[in-house]
Order: structure tokens, then C-alpha cells, then sequence
């Protein structure tokens, strides 16, 4: 107990003198009969990192396949993060450009093509009319089409891009 006390009074001296505080007296008589206690810190603690990483270098050479596999682990754990959170920031950021992106939402569309099971956003224009009629809520729709390529044309000059189409 008076080790915990004593533990106590040097920190809240050490915290005094670091402040260039006054020491308020406490009302425990055992604590006031103690010395101040002042801690000293290292300034420098990298000899202890150093030490640290010479530790962790020699285990390294010592264990490289297990070095090896560790670094390896790593490297694709934080690779796995970074892309992540790439995406959920990509996820997170659309619509954000528009005033009212916070009230855009968007249908999407489950559908099983030869076999193969796919979400888009394509949806047909009989189901953007019912969800005007039905839903009061909605204000407007806009039909997004699915990937296609499109000739773009301007005088004589033209390409061929892979893109979308939106419209009413």
C-alpha cells in the first residue's frame, strides 16, 4: 500500500515540476510525511529501439523461411487493406459531388444469364414507371443501361468508347 502511495506522490510531483506547478496538499497524512520523488526519464530512448532492431534482424537471418513467409504475410495483409480501403472510399464518395446526393438511390438488378449469376443496374422502363405511380417518395427516375460500345461522332471525326447511356 505505501508503495502504491509512494508510486502516486512521484508522479503527481513529477507532473508538478513538469508543469512548473504548485503541489496542492493532499488530506493523507501518510503521503504528506513523504519526500518529494522526482523521476527521471531518458531523453533518448532509441539505444533501446536499436537494440530492438538488432534483436529483430538477427532472428530474421537466423529464420529466413520464417522471416520470409512473416514479411510475405504482411506485405499481402496490408496490401489486402489498402485496397479495401480504396474501395470503400471509391463506395462512400458517389454521388457526393451533387447537392442532394444524400437522397439519390439506386435499384439494382439480380439476374441469372446463361447460367451465370450477376447484379447490375440495368433495369427496365416499366419498373421505373411503377416505382413513380406506387411510391410517393420517389421524384424522378433515370434509366442506366448497361456496358455497350457507342460510335461517337463529330463532323467527320469519330471513335468507338465502351460506356453507359442514362436517360429518362
Amino acid at each position: 500500500m505505501l508503495v502504491a502511495q509512494l508510486a502516486t506522490t512521484a508522479l503527481f510531483v513529477w507532473h508538478a515540476e513538469k508543469r512548473n506547478l504548485r503541489a496542492l496538499p493532499s488530506n493523507n497524512a501518510q503521503t504528506d510525511r513523504l519526500p518529494p520523488v522526482s523521476i527521471a526519464l531518458s531523453p533518448q530512448p532509441q539505444p533501446m529501439l536499436n537494440n530492438y532492431f538488432r534483436i529483430a534482424f538477427r532472428t530474421m537471418l537466423r529464420h529466413k523461411g520464417y522471416a520470409a513467409l512473416n514479411i510475405a504475410g504482411l506485405a499481402v495483409g496490408l496490401a489486402c487493406a489498402f485496397f479495401i480501403t480504396l474501395w470503400i472510399q471509391d463506395e462512400l464518395s458517389t454521388d457526393r459531388f451533387h447537392e442532394d446526393g444524400d437522397r439519390i438511390y439506386s435499384v439494382m438488378r439480380h439476374s441469372t444469364f446463361g447460367g451465370v449469376k450477376g447484379t447490375t443496374q440495368s433495369v427496365t422502363k416499366p419498373l421505373a414507371q411503377a416505382l413513380l405511380d406506387e411510391y410517393p417518395e420517389v421524384e424522378n427516375t433515370v434509366l442506366w443501361s448497361w456496358d455497350t460500345w457507342a460510335l461517337l461522332k463529330h463532323g467527320e471525326e469519330g471513335m468507338r468508347i465502351n460506356g453507359n447511356w442514362a436517360g429518362a
